[in-house]
């Protein structure tokens, strides 16, 4: 059951999340005490949405024959025990979240509450990269106001945090387009369709990226190399998708985003306003 309570959580996204968090709060100065407890908060806030996902989706995934989901086989234990999970780490992560201070914990608790919307009822309409332009657009923000003083983001990492979000939306569906379509999931990349989505996403990233290129002031060989990288990943993706390697391509644009999450974090502390 622990492995299904796990898969239930997307516990790998939730984990890359977190790290993601952690090299931004090291970047932007967050004193280790501090540090651990908003990792708490965004571990606990990242399994609740994951959980959430799973149980609103139940039916939907059972349409579309989700067979790699947990929760489809009709175990009604272990929905429950989902079920309490979710609950427990809301509680942690609102006490977490606000131990953080006011500002810090609203930001971080609007970004869970835009990632519960999208699992509730988002997802499956125009509106469904609106949560994550948010969720991830404020991840810097509740990150830097993690520190004693207060501190507010620079509004080039908070755009550089939304285009990363979207980004990686548009490309997440694209491996489960006939899945999605099957179970009557309408979101944005759905309806822009597996090209348009596929070549939408490096685009996002991509100006993601040089965002936080320049906003962090990373020149020279960095910021030659970072060029030479992303120019190779877009030109894989358009070969990928051409040859329709969904798949393939998906993991593309995916290391797209870790590239711009990278820059951010190699910015320091000038991600700090």
């Amino acid at each position: 059951m622990l492995v299904d309570l796990l898969r239930a959580a997307h516990a790998g996204p939730s984990a890359v999340v977190t790290v993601v968090v952690a090299g931004l709060g090291i970047a932007a100065d967050v004193p280790p005490g501090r540090l651990s407890l908003l990792l708490v908060a965004v571990l606990a806030g990242q399994v609740a949405i994951g959980w959430t996902n799973d149980l609103a989706d139940v039916d939907r995934d059972r349409a579309g024959g989700r067979i790699d989901k947990p929760l489809v086989d009709g175990d009604d234990r272990l929905r429950q025990v989902v079920r309490t999970a979710t609950g427990i780490a809301l509680v942690v992560t609102v006490v977490a979240s606000l131990a953080l201070g006011v500002v810090a914990g609203v930001f971080h608790l609007v970004a869970v509450a835009a990632g519960l919307a999208y699992d509730l009822r988002l997802k499956a309409t125009a509106w469904s990269p609106l949560p994550y332009a948010l969720a991830f657009g404020l991840l810097p923000a509740f990150t830097v106001a993690a520190r004693p003083d207060g501190a507010g983001a620079a509004w080039w990492a908070l755009a550089a945090g939304a285009c990363f979000g979207v980004g990686v939306h548009l490309a997440n569906v694209v491996p489960d387009l006939d899945a999605d379509a099957a179970a009557h999931v309408r979101g944005l990349p759905q309806r822009l369709g597996r090209r348009v989505s596929l070549a939408v996403a490096p685009v996002v990233l991509v100006g993601g990226c040089a965002l936080a290129l320049w906003g962090g002031g990373i020149d020279g060989a960095a910021r030659a190399g970072a060029i030479v990288l992303l120019a190779s990943l877009v030109v894989a993706v358009v070969v990928a998708g051409r040859v329709k390697a969904d798949e393939a391509a998906y993991r593309l644009v995916l290391l797209l985003g870790l590239a711009t999450v990278g820059a951010l974090v190699a910015s320091g502390s000038a991600i700090v306003a």
